[in-house]
């Protein structure tokens, strides 16, 4: 039979979908957890740490991987001495390698271990055992106990320091010996006056010629000393700070009152009388 050229594309296109319609039902029975074509397997098992104390945490984990994504029945760590142990879904995609894992303590003693796993169903089921892991063994000790804290001594109790006597202070001794009087200087000697040191101290630096007029520093001292005793210093200065105040301001009132005061009237007419007696006086001088 001969199929016209106008006719060939359409009868392509119904062959090729036919040929789809066909192979899906075998891809769909190769991709379920029961098909014949179901794979499964474990790899990367492993332990960390691979060594600690009784108090410390090990975790185990293993990549699982299913060319059909089934979900595994059974998945488990395998110890010595401790049976198997199921693990958890930590991570990652079932066809690409999801990692399960579990987290626990572990009794002291160095112990070998391996991983198992179970999926599918009927003509798709398996069965994985991992045993190449990374460490070997997983060992565990007890912990070093710690050395108990050394006991304190008891601390004697401070003894207060002894409180020496109190010592008798002598009083000062009071001289009961009448004061002696110095005479005074005659003023009339010039050597006597300039022996006297205190005078020349009260006075301050006095020259020779002072030191040599009759009652010249005793009369500066004895005046000085009346001043000192009767007036304080800053009363003094504050009077004649006053009095210098007041004289400045006597004298500016009078110079004020001289320049603002009211000036004298010029008599016009008595200067006119006087200018005319002034010219018949030199008229008459003159004749």
């Amino acid at each position: 039979m001969t199929i016209p050229w106008r006719l060939r594309p359409a009868f392509a296109v119904i062959a090729i979908v036919l040929s789809i319609a066909a192979l899906a039902p075998r891809e769909a029975a190769a991709a379920s957890c029961a098909g014949s074509s179901h794979t499964m397997a474990l790899s990367e098992g492993t332990v960390s740490p691979g060594y600690g104390t009784t108090d410390a945490t090990f975790t185990f984990m293993v990549v699982y991987t299913d060319s059909g994504g089934c979900v595994p029945d059974r998945i488990g760590v395998v110890i010595a001495g401790l049976g198997e142990l199921a693990l958890s879904h930590l991570g990652g995609d079932l066809q690409a390698g999801a990692t399960f894992g579990r987290a626990m303590t572990l009794p002291a003693g160095a112990r070998r271990y391996s991983f198992s796993a179970e999926s599918g169903s009927g003509p798709g089921s398996r069965t994985a055992t991992f045993t190449n892991v990374e460490p070997p063994k997983v060992v565990v000790v007890a912990p070093t106990p710690k050395p108990p804290k050394p006991t304190e001594r008891p601390k004697p109790a401070p003894t207060a320091a002894p409180t020496p006597p109190a010592t008798a202070t002598p009083a000062p001794a009071v001289s009961t010996a009448e004061p002696v009087e110095t005479p005074a200087p005659s003023h009339s000697d010039p050597t006597s006056v300039s022996s006297q040191p205190a005078a020349t101290s009260a006075l301050g630096a006095a020259g020779p010629v002072d030191s040599l007029r009759p009652g010249g520093i005793a009369a500066a001292s004895s005046a000085t000393a009346s001043w000192d005793r009767n007036i304080p210093r800053p009363v003094l200065a504050l009077l004649v700070s006053s009095l210098g105040t007041l004289f400045g301001l006597a004298l500016f009132a009078a110079m004020a009152t001289r320049l603002i005061g009211p000036r004298p009237r010029l008599d016009v007419g008595a200067a006119r009388r006087q200018g005319r007696d002034v010219d018949a006086a030199q008229h008459g001088s003159g004749r």
